[in-house]
């Protein structure tokens, strides 16, 4: 590749990053007590304190670029600091895939997917969040392109820099830890067991330093990760799904469709069984599969542990089709590289759209606009990601309890007992108590929870809802109801 043509790969490369942070950073703004996760965090970035239920590397470097700035040592400004954070580092992440494709099939083709890819609604949607997934994201990128540098030569430098990238990954989130097989694996066959064992000592020794000072200052994760592990196995608040469980295959059939799955499962296929020469994207297929599969053994789900394999399946599906270009020639091979492109874009950018959208619109903003043209006195119970607390209230409106379960507040004869009118309520928040096919732990504080809103939506009136959509952030699926009198 000559000088010229690697200039023009590097300058496409910059202007995907460039697109795809100008994408991210549109609608970053809004209060960071909507999400379920931010002000936790936010929380820790302010006060200092770490509670280690992920690595604190994020929060470091997030208290860092909030002190830099010379912003208001705020909850919400480290919230915006912290979504920049992660626009940028997903948009360089994509943009890095797509330089990354260009090193096995040398083609601007590589780039605008590694723009496809940054697109898609999971990936666009973790940009916009102080969550360690966008973080998680740029470290296997990272350390794609470590495992790249050792198949083009295993030189100890370059091993180390793999080590590096890949401690630096565990050091976001501990779920890195499963690349360490690919990584050392690759490293092994390249160059033997020192070679492995190198990657994964200096992996070890630079997640050490960014991990055992918050681990020494702190006891928290004595309970906080014990916690963690009960959640991914019994179900958050006692309520999961049955395992195993095929939930992430649907989801990866509704957010690609055949289109993408079946070139990314024949380049999998391919490349485990067959391909010797590319041997980096042989174990990034038998990493996907072996992802979907762990994930469908844990009871508590969210589209976002899909993440890593959506950031792989274009990558594969794209080599897929060209491998099997080959079998034309000429224009034709451009006609079908560029068609299966088309196609990709054709399921991708629509659903960016509709994400792109929806992070302009507020559904608690909404509520509270009706509520305000159509309610003179309440007195209400909401659950306490309906955030009604964070709106300027009328004088005839009382906020008479909030708890992150309304249903915590009393049930539905006492709530009117005490006067309460209204209940604003949430469904990310009560879906687990009211969908019947999840399991349930059937505590007496779930079942009391559970007949609290199926009573709400079978028995009183609803004078107002929103659909819950992605983003749950801004959308959680909103529902006021008036507490009529039995």
């Amino acid at each position: 590749m000559s000088a010229f043509v690697r200039y023009r790969f590097a300058l496409a490369t910059c202007g995907v990053a460039l697109i795809l942070f100008w994408l991210y950073s549109r609608h970053v703004s809004w209060p960071h007590e909507y999400h379920n996760d931010e002000p936790s965090k936010t929380r820790q970035i302010i006060s200092g304190e770490r509670n280690l239920r992920h690595p604190p590397l994020m929060l470091e470097v997030t208290s860092f670029a909030l002190k830099m700035s010379g912003q208001e040592w705020t909850r919400q400004n480290a919230a915006l600091c912290g979504r920049w954070l992660s626009a940028l580092l997903v948009a360089s992440a994509c943009a890095a895939l797509g330089g990354l494709l260009v090193r096995s099939v040398p083609s601007m083709i590589s780039i605008l997917v590694g723009l496809l890819v940054g697109l898609q609604p999971g990936v666009f949607e973790s940009a916009h969040y102080l969550k360690e997934d966008s973080w998680f994201l740029a470290g296997i990128v990272a350390v794609l392109w470590g495992m790249q540098g050792i198949v083009e030569r295993a030189s100890l430098g370059r091993l180390l820099l793999l080590g590096l990238a890949l401690g630096l990954a565990v050091s976001t989130k501990y779920a890195a830890w499963s690349l360490l097989p690919m990584a050392a694996g690759l490293a092994w066959a390249r160059a033997g067991c020192k070679a492995a064992a190198s990657v994964a000592a200096c992996a070890c020794v630079v997640a050490a330093l960014c991990i055992a000072p918050s681990l020494l200052a702190s006891t928290a994760w004595a309970s906080t990760v014990p916690e963690e592990m009960q959640w991914m196995f019994g179900g958050h608040f006692g309520i999961g799904h049955q395992i195993p469980h095929g939930i992430y295959l649907l989801v990866l059939y509704h957010r690609l469709t055949l289109l993408v799955l079946l070139p990314a499962c024949a380049a999998g296929a391919g490349y485990v069984l067959a391909c010797r020469r590319n041997l980096v994207w042989r174990l990034v297929a038998a990493y996907a599969a072996t992802l979907v599969i762990v994930l469908s053994f844990l009871s508590k789900t969210s589209d976002r542990y899909l993440l890593p394999v959506l950031l792989v399946l274009l990558p594969l599906a794209w080599l897929a089709v060209h491998r099997s270009s080959f079998y034309f020639g000429g224009r034709l091979r451009t006609a079908w590289c560029c068609g299966w492109l088309a196609l990709w874009a054709a399921v991708i950018l629509p659903q960016f759209k509709d994400r792109f959208e929806a992070f302009s619109q507020d559904s608690r903003a909404e509520l509270v606009a009706w509520m305000r043209s159509h309610i003179a006195s309440a007195k209400i119970v909401q659950d306490a990601k309906v955030n009604l607390n964070l709106f300027e209230q009328q004088d005839s409106w009382t906020l008479g309890c909030s708890s992150f379960f309304a249903a915590d507040c009393g049930t539905l004869p006492q709530l009117q007992a005490q006067g309460f009118t209204h209940a604003a309520v949430s469904w990310d928040v009560h879906h687990r108590y009211v969908e019947e096919y999840l399991r349930s732990d059937k505590s007496e504080l779930s079942e009391r929870r559970g007949s609290f809103y199926r009573a709400l939506h079978a028995d009183m009136p609803l004078l107002w809802q929103s659909p819950a959509r992605d983003p749950k952030a801004l959308h959680p699926g909103l529902f006021l109801f008036e507490l009529a009198a039995p």
